[in-house]
């Protein structure tokens, strides 16, 4: 059995090039390490996406917002404490549907592939495995 839909609490995390499903963050030994500004660019990309709030004084401070016809997604920041600093991933807000929340994902996608969605229990949602169990 899965969540619902509208009971899930989505991240979007940087993690391997490819996922092996099932997959879990706590297991993943590889996870590729993007640089906040060019994920924050990556985000912002996406149509119809603005900035909210900038990342003055933090990335923690950073805000988007994402419309889409159904709904909006509101997108934060996270930071994992590399050398250099490296973007750790983005809590998702939304009250859209399934569908434009992929749309979103997959647009972020296009400049970092190893994007996966995870959830409150760290299960690792490829693509294929979201629209599976969503769409």
């Amino acid at each position: 059995m899965h969540t619902p839909y509208e009971q899930l609490d989505l991240a979007i995390v940087p993690g391997p090039p490819q996922l092996v499903e099932p997959a879990v963050s706590f297991d993943t030994h590889e996870v590729l390490q993007y640089p906040p500004d060019f994920v924050a660019d990556a985000i912002l990309a996406v149509p119809t996406t603005r900035l909210i709030r900038s990342n003055d004084p933090t990335w923690y401070d950073w805000l988007a917002l994402h419309t889409a016809s159904d709904g909006t997604i509101k997108i934060d920041f996270t930071l994992f404490d590399t050398e250099p600093v490296s973007w750790g991933g983005s809590g998702l807000v939304f009250d859209c549907g399934p569908q434009s929340l992929l749309d979103f994902w997959l647009g972020i996608r296009g400049a970092c592939p190893a994007v996966w969605l995870h959830d409150t229990s760290c299960k690792l949602y490829s693509p294929d495995s979201f629209s599976e169990l969503y769409l």
